[in-house]
């Protein structure tokens, strides 16, 4: 007979039980390599250049990655339909998502105006350099297939599969194992800035979405949350500093503080509002044992 856990409240499925984040690390890793190696086959050389080194890195992730759910879902038995859940219909719920964007999208603009200028002239080049590359770049290419190529990773992979991985599968994975979302939620989180430059904007982001999908059960959610804000970093928009330039904020130093203090206090908002939701049954237990 199986021991219902404290925190879910019930027997935890046996999906989670046999999930390890572990093998995901391990195939990203293999990937990595077997990409990079063969590069350097095909090249010459192990020394490329840093903009293919990246395009390397985000191919060899998009492959694990999306190897690694298929494999866990076909051949380990874990069910999309109980990670994504029903889309949201209250208005509460989309309200959360928006406040959410608002919040992720200021401390992404704290980012640009605050964190890497001050980077670049206090701390290392090495440093400064990971987190200038960790954030998209505006670009003046507007062909098709830049669009495309936009579209697949920064919405159908960023949207669709790294909140599958990291909000429906590790965050709870680890929040299963170890009986303490908290710490699942703040250590999936610092996993998720470590893969986008320990960013403030990332690590924002991953806390916001992981309790908005806690507190609405549906992955629906976050995934709304992400691929609106890809877009409008993919459009290269900047709606708050229209707010805030004709009332005299739009310098840098004082917007970037401005953007600072309203995400905090809207991210705050957030915790108040969803943080309870962690110590309630697990976003896919409860929509596995429930009416799908």
């Amino acid at each position: 007979m199986r021991i219902p856990s404290p925190r879910t409240g019930h027997n935890p499925p046996d999906a989670l039980d046999v999930v390890r984040v572990r093998h995901y690390v391990l195939v990203s890793v293999l990937a990595v390599i077997g990409f990079w190696i063969t590069a350097a086959i095909t090249r010459g050389t192990v020394f490329l250049e840093t903009f293919t080194g990246l395009v390397l890195l985000t191919a060899a992730l998009i492959f694990s990655t999306v190897g690694w759910v298929v494999w866990i879902t076909i051949w380990r038995g874990l069910s999309l339909r109980a990670l994504f859940g029903r889309p949201p219909k209250s208005v509460w719920a989309w309200t959360l998502v928006a406040t959410g964007a608002v919040a992720a999208y200021l401390a992404a603009r704290a980012d640009v105006t605050m964190i890497m200028p001050f980077l670049e002239q206090n701390a290392p080049t090495w440093l400064a350099d990971f987190y200038t590359l960790s954030r998209r770049q505006p670009t003046e290419n507007k062909s098709i297939s830049f669009v495309l190529r936009a579209v697949l990773v920064g919405l159908v992979f960023a949207g669709v599969f790294e909140e599958i991985l990291f909000r429906g599968v590790i965050f709870q994975r680890w929040a299963h194992a170890w009986n303490r979302p908290v710490g699942a939620l703040l250590a999936s989180s610092v996993l998720f800035a470590s893969l986008h430059g320990f960013t403030l904007n990332a690590l924002a982001y991953a806390l916001i979405a992981t309790l908005i999908y806690v507190r609405t059960r549906s992955l629906w959610a976050p995934v709304a949350l992400h691929m609106l804000l890809n877009s409008i970093s993919i459009l290269d928009l900047d709606p708050v500093e229209m707010v805030l330039a004709p009332i005299g904020l739009g310098a840098y130093q004082e917007y970037g503080w401005t953007c600072l203090v309203l995400s905090l206090i809207l991210t705050g908002g957030i915790v108040w509002r969803c943080g309870g939701a962690l110590h309630k049954p697990l976003p896919y237990s409860a929509n596995i044992d429930g009416p799908q």
